[in-house]
């Protein structure tokens, strides 16, 4: 009996020092809220500081759909972009993009810490009317020390503790955006954990580059395929000589109509350009009317353009943050973990002087048709400027493993180009899918339903098929008439009544 009883009690033992069963840990139940009743929810507790330095825990608020069988404990874990968006709201809309994956997997979704209900950070002072530098520090005030541990490493952490409080062996990390940075971290970290990694919209582990170098290298390329094929022939010969020329002007101002006919006075410097082209990608009709208002404004008439850059820029394209977005979240991460051109122990006027110094350095060459005024009055370096840094610099990133992947990238995407989707592509052994006539985040926005069937056929086999060549959903409008002259007249009416 002692031969028998002490390696029960030894395995008794061992089992005491492993992880509790999911069940255990995480107290699920049913979703309470509308739409989520296939659902369950529960929430799963965190150290903040996990050195022990800062006491605190961190409730992660999560979702699981639960599969009818799931021989190998295996769970789809959805990280969303921003950083700051939360995942949970979306739970339902992944799960019918992704659920060919769903027949013997588990679906797990959770708001990352600081985002929806996972202890969402706020700052008040981001409401208030004062330069970006002033709001930076004083957001960086109102979290206080806390704000060390809101980066990517802390959410690596954080998946992997989730996972053992959830009871999975492994997992299929599907990442939009900034999410692709967080799920090829935690492949890095935990390698022998990951089953296979989607990545939708990919930023390079080391990025995003405060520079915003790729994003400019790759404007010429997104201008020449949204007028490819003779899409923009009578609107315009040269896309890129036409934002060439609309920059040299200068500012520009002058009249527009709003969309319920109300004349508007605007603006619109060369970042504000830049930031019309960078964000007119989440509407495949903006993006039609965007060579035919460059056209115009490069000769003379800038009515189009300001009134494009209203819809654009002020009703739904803004770049991140966004209302659906954490604005404390996506400030307190990007300043602590960027790798900026200034030295993290300096004041904010010479890290300012340093990061203009890193701006000069750029060769022309690599920004055009924009400058370096783009670099300086875009991105994220106006507000990182003036943050005071309460975390280490970032260690370099870790040897991507070699684990089967599904790499989404859209064509007309300028947020995250395809030319970084090809470089982490080429780390991990694999191939990126390119999806035409599509913009950020493609599974969200790819009309062609290419993107949605390239998951399906991943999780099926393996494969990661290309798309083919397609007609985009909305073709390039024509620059509007300078002047009712150029109107032509409706048939059997001639003169200024036809035109009319």
């Amino acid at each position: 009996m002692r031969r028998r009883l002490l390696p029960a009690l030894a395995a008794a033992a061992l089992l005491a020092l492993l992880p509790a069963a999911a069940d255990a840990q995480i107290a699920w139940q049913r979703c309470a809220d509308e739409g989520f009743g296939a659902f369950e929810c529960g929430r799963a507790t965190v150290p903040l500081d996990r050195s022990g330095g800062l006491p605190g825990t961190i409730e992660l608020f999560a979702r699981r759909l639960v599969a009818p069988q799931n021989p190998n404990r295996s769970a789809v874990v959805v990280l969303s972009g921003g950083p700051g968006q939360a995942a949970t709201p979306l739970a339902a809309q992944v799960a019918e993009a992704i659920a060919p994956g769903l027949g013997d997997r588990d679906l797990l979704v959770f708001d990352q810490r600081g985002t929806g209900s996972s202890a969402p950070l706020r700052c008040d002072s981001l409401r208030r009317r004062l330069t970006s530098r002033e709001r930076a520090a004083q957001c960086a005030n109102e979290i206080g020390p806390q704000r060390a541990f809101f980066r990517t490493p802390d959410s690596v952490a954080d998946i992997e503790d989730l996972r053992v409080a959830a009871g999975y062996e492994r997992l299929v990390l599907m990442g939009t955006s900034y999410g692709t940075k967080v799920a090829l971290a935690y492949a890095s970290r935990h390698p022998d954990r990951v089953e296979r990694l989607i990545l939708d919209s990919v930023v390079t582990p080391e990025g995003p580059d405060p520079l915003q170098r790729s994003s400019l290298a790759a404007v010429p390329r997104v201008l020449g395929a949204l007028c490819g094929d003779g899409r923009c022939r009578g609107i315009t010969a040269d896309p890129v000589g036409d934002v060439r020329r609309v920059v040299a002007r200068g500012t520009l101002r002058g009249r527009y109509v709003t969309a319920r006919g109300r004349i508007r006075r605007g603006t619109l410097d060369e970042p504000a350009i830049y930031s019309l082209l960078l964000d007119g990608d989440t509407n495949p009709a903006w993006r039609a009317l965007t060579p035919g208002a460059l056209r115009a404004a490069a000769r003379g008439d800038e009515t189009p353009l300001l009134r494009l850059a209203s819809a654009v820029l002020e009703r739904g394209g803004a770049q991140v943050p966004t209302s659906t977005v954490n604005d404390a979240l996506f400030i307190t991460t990007i300043c602590e973990e960027l790798p900026f051109p200034w030295d993290r122990a300096a004041g904010a006027d010479q890290r300012a002087d340093q990061a203009v110094a890193a701006i000069n350095g750029l060769s022309p060459g690599t920004l055009s048709p924009f400058t370096r005024e783009t670099v300086a009055g875009t991105g994220v370096l106006g507000d990182c400027v003036g943050w005071p840094n309460a975390s280490p610099p970032p260690e370099p990133p870790g040897e991507l493993p070699r684990v089967p992947a599904l790499i989404l990238a859209g064509e007309g995407d300028l947020r995250t180009p395809l030319e970084d989707a090809a470089n982490v592509a080429g780390r991990l052994g694999a191939t990126p899918v390119a999806v035409p006539h599509t913009g950020h985040s493609v599974l969200g926005r790819d009309f062609s339903r290419c993107a949605v069937a390239a998951v399906a056929a991943f999780f099926r086999d393996g494969s990661t098929p290309g798309c083919p060549a397609s007609d985009p959903p909305v073709f390039p409008v024509s620059r509007p008439p300078l002047s009712l002259r150029e109107v032509p007249a409706a048939r059997r009416y001639r003169g200024k009544v036809g035109r009319t």
